[in-house]
Formats: structure tokens, sequence, C-alpha cells
């Protein structure tokens, strides 16, 4: 995950990262985990984190996965 694109998109839409892990029905502490990849977004949470972060398919792109594909 790229943290800066994140933490920009959540800034340009005014939200927090307690804002987005009460949308997705998890504690703070969870979504941080995630965003410094110690466990993983589901596509469930990918697909919620578009629609509130107003995020485009080359924007979940860029944000969510890398480019380092074996």
């Amino acid at each position: 995950m790229k943290q800066n694109l994140f933490r920009a998109k959540l800034a340009e839409n005014g939200l927090s990262q307690k804002d987005v892990a009460k949308e997705l029905g998890m504690a703070e502490n969870t979504l941080t985990h995630k965003i410094r990849e110690k466990s993983f977004f589901g596509v469930n949470d990918v697909k919620k984190m578009s629609k509130l972060l107003n995020l485009n398919k080359d924007e979940i792109f860029d944000i969510f996965f890398t480019d380092d594909v074996n």
C-alpha cells in the first residue's frame, strides 16, 4: 500500500483514519495495521474505501497494489 497516496486522499476528502475505520466497521488500530501492511485489506474493504475516498480505478490500483508481482 502506498501510504502517502492514501493519506493524501484522506486529506483531500476531509477524512481521518478514525473516520475511515468507523465506516469500515473496524477499530482504528486494525486499520493502522492494514495501512502498515501488517495485515491486509479485503476486497470489500477496498470497495468501501474507493467509494468513501472517491477513487477511480487507476487510483485504487496505485494506492492498494504494488508493482512487485512475481
